[in-house]
C-alpha cells in the first residue's frame, strides 16, 4: 500500500470507527463526551454518526477496489467493477419497491394560485407539538400557489411559530384574527375534511365572523376566504 493511501486508510478508518462508537449514544460513553464541545449539541439523534461511518468505509472500500483492479486482468476489471456496483444498489434497496401516489391537491387551491400575493394561514392550525409535522401538508399544497404560509415544519422550531400555534389552534375566535392581522394574512383556508367530526361545531363558531371574510372558492373539502376585515 502507498504511504498516501495508508495514511488516507488510517484517517478514514479511525474516523468511521469513532464515528460507530459515538452512533450508540450516551450510553457508549463517547457521546457524553463530545455533547459538551461546541456544535454538538445541535445533534440530537446520535444515530445520524452512522452516515459518517458509511462514509468512511466508502473509502476504504474504493481503496481494496483499486489494489484488486491493480492486479486484476484488464478485460475482468470492467465485470468486476459492475458487480461492486450492483452490490453497492443492493444494499440500499428495499423490495417490494412502495411507490406512492402524489395527493390529489383540493380545487380551491388553482383560485388562490391566481390571486395578489400575500399570506396564507391554513385551518386547522395544529398547535400540539407531538402534531406540528401535520403542518407538512400544507407546505406540499403551496406548490400549487407559491404564496407566503404561516403554517409550517422543520427540525428547528421558532419561539414565534410555538406561541402563535396555541393561539391558531382555538380557531375562530377573536384572539385567532388579532394573531392573524400580526401575520398581515389575506387568504385564509378551511379544510374541512380534515376537522372530522368537528366540522359542524366549526361551522357554527364561524358564522360571526361571516363579514369578516369573503368566500372565494370552496369544494367538499375545502374552503378559501379572502379576509376582508378583521374584527
Amino acid at each position: 500500500m502507498r504511504s498516501r493511501e495508508r495514511e488516507t486508510a488510517l484517517i478514514y478508518g479511525s474516523l468511521a470507527a469513532i464515528a460507530f462508537w459515538a452512533s450508540f449514544g450516551p450510553a457508549a460513553g463517547l457521546y457524553r463526551l463530545l455533547f459538551h464541545l461546541p456544535t454538538f449539541s445541535f445533534l440530537r439523534a446520535p444515530a445520524r454518526f452512522g452516515l459518517l461511518v458509511v462514509f468512511g468505509l466508502s473509502v476504504l472500500a474504493a481503496i481494496a477496489l483499486r489494489h484488486l483492479f491493480d492486479v486484476m486482468p484488464q478485460r475482468r476489471r470492467t465485470l468486476v467493477a459492475g458487480l461492486a456496483c450492483a452490490a453497492a444498489i443492493a444494499d440500499v434497496t428495499v423490495i417490494p419497491i412502495r411507490w406512492y401516489r402524489a395527493p390529489v391537491f383540493p380545487a380551491p387551491y388553482a383560485e388562490l394560485a391566481r390571486r395578489p400575493r400575500a399570506p396564507v394561514a391554513e385551518f386547522p392550525f395544529y398547535g400540539e407539538r407531538s402534531a406540528f409535522p401535520l403542518h407538512a401538508q400544507y407546505m406540499l399544497f403551496s406548490t400549487s400557489h407559491w404564496l407566503p404560509l404561516v403554517n409550517g415544519y422543520s427540525d428547528v422550531i421558532p419561539l414565534d411559530f410555538r406561541q402563535a400555534a396555541v393561539v391558531l389552534d382555538s380557531f375562530p375566535s377573536n384572539d385567532v384574527f388579532k394573531v392573524l392581522a400580526q401575520h398581515r394574512v389575506r387568504y385564509v383556508t378551511i379544510h374541512w375534511d380534515m376537522f372530522g367530526p368537528r366540522q359542524e361545531e366549526i361551522r357554527r363558531r364561524l358564522e360571526p365572523y361571516a363579514a369578516n371574510l369573503m368566500t372565494l372558492a370552496s369544494d367538499d373539502r375545502m374552503t378559501l376566504y379572502e379576509v376582508v376585515r378583521y374584527p
